[in-house]
């Protein structure tokens, strides 16, 4: 039986992303325009225009939370290998 080999690489093109990354693009904009039809639909007229600015808000701190989660997981990691916790 043939050994595998763990530091192989694959040759595979990066256009096999598209498909998922458009999909993924899609649906967030269509989240993000339901979320806001729902806001001006449910809340108090004098609430509407804060709580559709409150999602560009909270799409920043996330934004802003996952790029320091990156930040500790690659000075955490060993010799600058990438080693993501799944």
């Amino acid at each position: 039986m043939k050994e595998l080999r763990t530091d192989s690489v694959v040759p595979m093109s990066t256009l096999w992303l598209v498909p998922q990354l458009v999909a993924v693009g899609d649906a967030e904009a269509f989240h993000f325009l339901g979320q806001v039809s729902l806001y001006y639909q449910e809340f108090p007229k004098s609430l509407k225009s804060t709580a559709a600015a409150m999602v560009s808000v909270f799409i920043g701190i996330a934004f802003y939370l996952y790029q320091n989660v990156v930040k500790v997981e690659l000075c955490d990691s060993s010799y600058g290998e990438l080693n993501l916790v799944l």
